[in-house]
Order: C-alpha cells, then sequence, then structure tokens
C-alpha cells in the first residue's frame, strides 16, 4: 500500500509538473502573436467623390478580425444621422454597403471604435476615424502671377509668357479664351499639372512694343468653374538705350565662394591698380547688370601676358558669368583681362566701353617648388654626433666637397650607404609630391669621380639630426642611396628637373641644379 501511495504521488506530481509546463507553452505562444492592432488602409477616401451612387466603404485591418465586435464598432454617419447597411468580409478587409446611395452634396464621417478585436481578442489600438465628401466644387479659379508681371518687360527676344491660377485649367478649350494683341505667333500650352499657361513664341517679339495677353472671364478649371473676370497683362518688349555693365568681378575657389573682389584700373598716367595674391586655382566670376550674351562676351575678354580663361557658365545669356583657366597663369607674373565694349544683352543693347583688371599672381598657395639647398654626411659610417653633416646652397655653387676615403667615410672604390637632404620652398600650406621628385632627381660627376645610386625618396629628414639651422621651416626630402668614392678629382651636380610638382599641383618650371668641387 505505501509503494502504491508512492507511485500515485510521483504521478500526481508529475502531472502537475507536465500542466504546468503545458500552460508556459500557452502563454510563451501567446507573447509570439502581434500585439498592435490597427486599421490600415481604407475607401474610398479623403478626395471628393463625384459619383455618390454604388460607393462601398471598405476598412482592412493589421490582420484579421473578429467580425461581430469589428462590426459592432463600425459606422457612418452624415449630419449626425446613421448610415445603414449590409457588411462583406474579404480576409482582413471589412466591406459596407449602405442600403440606399450616398447622397450628392454631404459630408460622411467613418468610425471604428476600439471594441474592435482581433480573433485573438485584442482590441483596436486606437479608434480609427475618417472623412469624405460628395460636395461638389465651387470655387472659381484665381488668377496668382504672370511673367513677366502687368507692365514689366519680356526678358529674351523669344521670352516665354506665362499666367498662373492656384487650381488647374481645363485644357479643353482653354486655347479660345486667351488672346495676345498686337498678334503674336506661338503655342498655348498647359504645365505644373494644369495650373500654369505659357506662351511660347515661334518669332521673336517686336521690340519697344507694348503687348496686352488677355484670358476672358470664360476661362475654366477642370470643374467647369469660370474665372467671372478677365484677366490682363501688359508687357514691352525690349527696352532700347539700356546698356549692360560690369556690376562686380572677384575671385572664386573651387567651391564657388567669393574670395576676392578685384578693382577695375580706372588710373591714368600709367598709374595702374594692381589686384594682388591671385592663386593658380581660382575662377574668375563677372557680374553683369542684366543677362548678356555669353558667346559675345568669350570673344570680347581680351588677356594679355597670360593664358585667355573660358566661360564655364552654361546657357546662350547670363547675368553672372564664370570662367576657368585651364593653364594657370605665370607666378609672380601681371595679366590684363579686358572687357572690350560691344557686350550684348537680350534685348541687342550693346556695352560702350572697355574695363580693365589688372591682377598679379603672386599668392602664396601658388609658389612653384624651389630647390634651395642639400645636405649630406661626410663621415656615413661614424657615430651619430660625428657625421660631419655639410651644407651646399643653390646660390653658392661650386664649393668643396670633401668627400674622403677612410675608416667611417667614403672608402675608395667601395659602395657606402649614405642620405641626401633636399631642402625645398613650398607654396604655403602645400607638401612636395614624392613621386614626380625621385622622378626629376638626377646626379652626375665629371671624370667619374663620384657616384650615387638613389634607391627611395622619403618625405622627412635625418632621424639623428635637427633640420639645418639656415633652413628652418623648409620642406625636407630624404634620398637614400649608395655613394662610391673614386680617386679622380671632378664636378659633382645634384640636379631636379623642371617638372616635379607639390600636392596643390604647382610645378617647378625649370631645372635647377647644384654644382660642387670634388
Amino acid at each position: 500500500m505505501r509503494t502504491m501511495a508512492r507511485v500515485s504521488t510521483r504521478l500526481a506530481i508529475s502531472l502537475a509538473t507536465l500542466l504546468a509546463m503545458l500552460l508556459a507553452s500557452a502563454n510563451a505562444c501567446s507573447l509570439l502573436v502581434p500585439y498592435s492592432f490597427e486599421v490600415v488602409a481604407w475607401s474610398p477616401g479623403q478626395e471628393r467623390i463625384d459619383e455618390a451612387g454604388g460607393i462601398i466603404v471598405g476598412v482592412e485591418f493589421s490582420r484579421e478580425a473578429d467580425r461581430p465586435s469589428s462590426e459592432s464598432a463600425f459606422s457612418l454617419s452624415v449630419d449626425g444621422e446613421a448610415v445603414l447597411g449590409a457588411f462583406s468580409w474579404l480576409g482582413a478587409r471589412m466591406g459596407f454597403t449602405p442600403y440606399a446611395p450616398l447622397r450628392d452634396g454631404a459630408d460622411y464621417e467613418l468610425r471604428v471604435g476600439t471594441g474592435a478585436m482581433d480573433q485573438a481578442g485584442v482590441s483596436l489600438e486606437r479608434a480609427f476615424e475618417a472623412r469624405f465628401s460628395t460636395k461638389a466644387e465651387r470655387s472659381r479659379p484665381r488668377f496668382v502671377s504672370s511673367d513677366p508681371p502687368d507692365g514689366g518687360r519680356m526678358v529674351g527676344e523669344l521670352g516665354t509668357l506665362t499666367l498662373e491660377f492656384d487650381e488647374a485649367i481645363d485644357p479643353i478649350g482653354f486655347r479660345s479664351s486667351l488672346s495676345i494683341a498686337p498678334r503674336a505667333r506661338g503655342s498655348w500650352r498647359l504645365v505644373e499639372g494644369g495650373r500654369r499657361i505659357e506662351f511660347r513664341p515661334t518669332e521673336p517679339w517686336a521690340r519697344s512694343v507694348d503687348y496686352t495677353c488677355e484670358a476672358d472671364a470664360g476661362l475654366r478649371d477642370e470643374e467647369g468653374n469660370e474665372i467671372g473676370r478677365s484677366v490682363v497683362v501688359r508687357f514691352v518688349a525690349g527696352l532700347e538705350g539700356v546698356a549692360p555693365e560690369v556690376t562686380a568681378a572677384a575671385a572664386v575657389d573651387a567651391e564657388g565662394e567669393v574670395v576676392a573682389l578685384l578693382e577695375a584700373d580706372e588710373a591714368e598716367d600709367g598709374a595702374y591698380t594692381l589686384n594682388r595674391g591671385w592663386e593658380s586655382r581660382w575662377r574668375l566670376r563677372m557680374d553683369f547688370s542684366e543677362p548678356v550674351e555669353l558667346a559675345g562676351l568669350a570673344s570680347a575678354l581680351a588677356c594679355d601676358s597670360g593664358p585667355k580663361p573660358l566661360i564655364e557658365t552654361i546657357g546662350a545669356y547670363s547675368a553672372s558669368v564664370l570662367w576657368r583657366f585651364d593653364e594657370p597663369p605665370e607666378w609672380n607674373g601681371v595679366f590684363t583681362l579686358r572687357v572690350e565694349s560691344g557686350v550684348e544683352d537680350q534685348d541687342g543693347d550693346s556695352s560702350d566701353s572697355d574695363i580693365v583688371y589688372r591682377i598679379v599672381a603672386d599668392g602664396p598657395g601658388s609658389r612653384p617648388p624651389r630647390f634651395v639647398g642639400l645636405r649630406l654626411p661626410l663621415a656615413p659610417g661614424a657615430e651619430a654626433a660625428d657625421r660631419e653633416l655639410a651644407a651646399f646652397a643653390l646660390d653658392e655653387p661650386f664649393s668643396t666637397l670633401a668627400i674622403a676615403g677612410g675608416d667611417g667615410r667614403y672608402p675608395i672604390g667601395v659602395p657606402t650607404g649614405t642620405s641626401i637632404e633636399l631642402y625645398l620652398e613650398l607654396a604655403e600650406g602645400a607638401s612636395i609630391d614624392l613621386l614626380s621628385t625621385m622622378g626629376s632627381f638626377s646626379f652626375s660627376a665629371t671624370n667619374g669621380s663620384l657616384e650615387f645610386d638613389a634607391l627611395r625618396v622619403v618625405a622627412g629628414g635625418f632621424d639623428y639630426a635637427e633640420p639645418h639651422p639656415a633652413w628652418s621651416g623648409l620642406d625636407i626630402v630624404r634620398i637614400d642611396g649608395s655613394m662610391t668614392n673614386r680617386a679622380d678629382c671632378g664636378l659633382v651636380t645634384f640636379s631636379l628637373d623642371g617638372g616635379y610638382a607639390d600636392s596643390w599641383g604647382n610645378a617647378a618650371k625649370e631645372d635647377q641644379c647644384l654644382s660642387l668641387q670634388k
């Protein structure tokens, strides 16, 4: 009996455990059900409904709903009265068909309360409310603006005339409501969703002629509503005698920001106005009092003692013109930009005087690299403190290079590892381009007196010594290699051929050589 009791107790415990596991599993499964239950779509939408008859109101839930609770939570009303109808279902979408057709000229309110539930019993997260209307639109279209404005001037021989309204114009028959006097040849069209009417001429507007454009009172919107009163816009095509002028000239950087304003040369008796600090990377911007013909402007711009810039601005006419230099002006040189008279605006009026800018291309960021001097150890094999660093300046040629044989120095006929420091004067903020420097570097010696094989070039100088005090602040390039001393004497030359450049793209124009006596 005791054994059976123990078995019964164990069985009860096992059943209790199993029941707990089943309950836990059920709870875990319930957690997998998405909590949020909401309306994700509805019809007919908030747009005005032209044909009210036969409308079915639809509500789509985020998942299949409990139909009785959802139908009870649904309501459709007009002027506070409930609309009766029948429900239909397709998956998660509930349809409501009114018993009687919806009324014209009425506002309807749709609501689904939080009593609506999904099939798991989760209630609608928040009540859903929406409105739609069957009222006809009765407002007249309203004239907003024109280009040119009333009393304004038409820009360009083939400039476009525009009339803008606050709503779409009926595309059928709108042309019959429009006229231009005196008669102009061209075509009318609707743009911007029908809210803007454009007239594009096929022949140039007659200069200095007063035109009148009229849209009569019968012009209609898409709902058939007339504007009710005529719209009249008067404008003139061209104004004679107003010559374009240069109002400003400026240097702009690569980002298009103005970095310097240019002053025109208006001095007499040989006293020139110089604009200093021009950088090779800058572009030129000219502003005019009105749009000018770009092709004629390009021909009217002359450049003395420097490369002629090219127009970057695209189009036929512009009041602001950007120029670029494909070839930078020579550094520290003076070049002159002259805009000659005869530049025409859109009305054919021409500028009547020259304007001159004298510019000095001496910007600190455009200085080309310059080889100043070099330094090398006379005893490369000695301790750092005893390597006898010797410096030679480019402006002091034919100094003595005391390359001696012996222990710790340059033994005769034995390749000896060494390095040479090149000191370079660079543009402000620039660093040297190592690849171009290595390509430009060369070494020669008469009588075969000395040989140097360059192996690599690195930025910076000797790691065991401070830079040469006389050249503090200059850029340093170190060339590592092997030097072989010979017994003969000769003329030793270190060279940097023209073309090596810095990080700004400034390049040395000429070969730079330093010759020393061995």
